[in-house]
């Protein structure tokens, strides 16, 4: 992490690219979880409802409100409504909708018990398409 020296003062922005840089470095080391990969193999083309499956995936049953996702994947309260949008009718297309479920005025959250299977789904469509 970035510390304040005598000699170089660290500005709130270089805290907060650095800070950022980690969170999408970590998000990446993932890589069952990888956005990108989830995007091809479900065919959702927007990257940042991918990005935002993945985020909720990776904490199940914690409910993430709109500013929660916001901060965390660097989009705006109101682009989280639009990729949630997208996101589900992805879903929706592989017959997954419920999968993203909502908690009325708190957020969006993924069971636990459906984030396990669909890693499971996810691990044999991935070594189906690499056969």
């Amino acid at each position: 992490m970035l510390e304040k020296t005598a000699s170089s003062p660290v500005s709130v922005n270089e805290y907060l690219r650095e800070l950022a840089s980690r969170l999408k470095s970590a998000e990446e080391a993932n890589e069952d979880l990888n956005p990108l990969k989830l995007g091809v193999l479900l065919g959702i083309k927007q990257l940042s409802a991918a990005r935002i499956l993945a985020y909720l995936l990776r904490y199940p049953d914690t409910i993430h409100s709109h500013e929660v996702l916001a901060a965390r994947l660097g989009f705006s309260p109101r682009s989280v409504v639009v990729y949630m949008s997208h996101l589900r009718s992805a879903l929706a297309k592989i017959g997954m909708r419920h999968l993203v479920r909502v908690s009325y005025k708190s957020g969006y959250f993924i069971m636990i018990e459906d984030a396990t299977q669909f890693r499971e789904m996810i691990a044999v469509k991935d070594d189906a398409k690499a056969a």
